[in-house]
């Protein structure tokens, strides 16, 4: 309940709201951290973004964030991703991913449709990098290790679900 400012009511009874709505100032201060929706990503074909201001801020605590940022977030737009990642959740992704193993893990990328989301996968003996769908009706992107049609963006850490 502390953790997560979660009224404990809500949680023993199932009344009232799911949220404390009176949090101190301190305990917002140093467990939550505001994160920008910073465009929208496709879970599809690529999409197009520009450099605009954050259409919102979220609030995130920061014990969901397994990486240090900075993070942004994403509004994913698509079904590439389905049933694991579909339209209207909020991706969060986490720029410092150098230095981690990324190897068919879930990343942003920039390619030339524009931003998507796709897991990662390097095959070394061919010189590729797969970009894969997780619903298997939407085809594998494929590039060669000098081909500068792809940048990775950020790692994906979280995933929310907005109803």
């Amino acid at each position: 309940s502390d953790t997560y400012n979660v009224n404990l009511n809500w949680l023993v009874t199932g009344k009232g709201p799911m949220f404390n709505i009176n949090v101190p100032a301190r305990a917002r201060s140093s467990s939550f951290i505001q994160i920008p929706v910073v465009a929208d990503i496709a879970a599809g074909t690529g999409i197009e973004a520009f450099d605009v201001e954050p259409s919102e801020l979220i609030t995130v605590h920061k014990s969901l964030l397994s990486v240090p940022g900075p993070y942004y977030a994403f509004s994913v737009s698509g079904e590439s991703m389905a049933p694991y990642i579909t339209t209207n959740d909020l991706a969060i992704v986490t720029q410092t991913w150098h230095d981690l193993d990324i190897q068919d893990r879930i990343l942003a990328f920039r390619t030339h449709n524009g931003l998507t989301l796709k897991r990662f996968h390097i095959e070394k003996k061919r010189k590729l990098s797969l970009l894969i769908p997780l619903n298997p009706t939407y085809p594998i992107l494929k590039y060669t290790e000098d081909d500068p049609e792809y940048t990775v963006l950020g790692l994906l850490l979280l995933i929310i679900r907005r109803f």
